[in-house]
């Protein structure tokens, strides 16, 4: 394990450029990220060494990537708190931060049945770090995912914003009529405690009205919401039987004799 965590951290990198041209390479990070990890344990497995020192070494990961750090923090409650049980769903195909106020603009639109071509202006209040991504056309599906003008654009125009939407109506002419009329702004009140919590205020002006929305955290995402979110992206690709077939064998999965039974539902 030692030798695994030498050669996972020799790997480390990924950076955020992309956020300004757009490009692909931020499809690559968690995929790659995770295939090292793998390439790390297999290679450790069969007597390859790595760095024992990867993480308070002179040249470790501690020293040349924060200015100070507490070792301890590594090994706290080793054994007894594990950090996958705390993995939250996305629910939008996008930056983690862009889907509450996506998910605002959806309600308020739901709630009060104004049309995109209704909207004045948009303003979106947001932690400091999520309001520097200031784009409000986007030239790329990756700006649509990554800057809030434009996605909650789509949201407001399509309706709803799972995967192909991002690809599909980035261009679309009311999407970059409405980027263009949405204020991205950092909220103080939402910065003071991020990223302890993810907080969103969104106010929406219409010819009829101006409505406001203010959340300090995103609340968890319903059970009923990642079942609609699993049917929507499979439905290209599976029948509507054999995706509530996946969908139960699921949520029986404690109890199923043979795990490649869910596999072969995928086939």
């Amino acid at each position: 394990m030692v030798n695994a965590f030498g050669l996972a951290g020799t790997q480390a990198a990924g950076l955020d450029e992309w956020l300004s041209s757009g490009d692909m390479s931020k499809r690559l990070h968690a995929g790659k990220a995770a295939m090292n990890g793998v390439l790390a344990a297999l290679l450790a497995r069969e007597g390859y060494t790595g760095p024992s020192t990867v993480f308070e070494g002179k040249y470790g990961l501690l020293n040349t990537h924060a200015e100070g750090y507490d070792l301890g923090r590594l090994t706290e409650r080793l054994g007894e708190e594990y950090k996958i049980l705390s993995c939250k769903f996305k629910p939008y195909a996008c930056c983690h931060e862009l889907c509450p106020p996506i998910r605002l603009a959806l309600e308020a639109q739901k709630r009060h049945g104004f049309k995109p071509e209704d909207v004045k202006n948009i303003r979106i209040g947001l932690n400091h770090v999520t309001a520097e991504n200031q784009l409000k056309v986007a030239e790329t599906p990756l700006h649509a995912q990554n800057h809030p003008a434009v996605a909650v654009a789509i949201a407001l125009v399509e309706g709803k914003v799972f995967m192909k939407e991002f690809f599909e109506s980035y261009r679309d002419p009311r999407v970059v009529e409405l980027g263009r009329k949405t204020e991205v702004y950092a909220d103080p009140e939402i910065d003071r405690v991020f990223p302890q919590k993810i907080g969103t205020r969104l106010e929406i002006t219409t010819k009829d009205g101006r409505y406001s929305m203010f959340e300090e955290d995103k609340p968890p995402i319903p059970y009923s919401f990642v079942k609609e979110k699993f049917a929507a992206l499979s439905s290209s690709q599976l029948p509507g039987e054999k995706i509530e077939e996946i969908i139960q064998a699921v949520e029986r999965l404690e109890t199923l004799g043979d795990v490649n039974r869910l596999s072969e539902l995928f086939s």
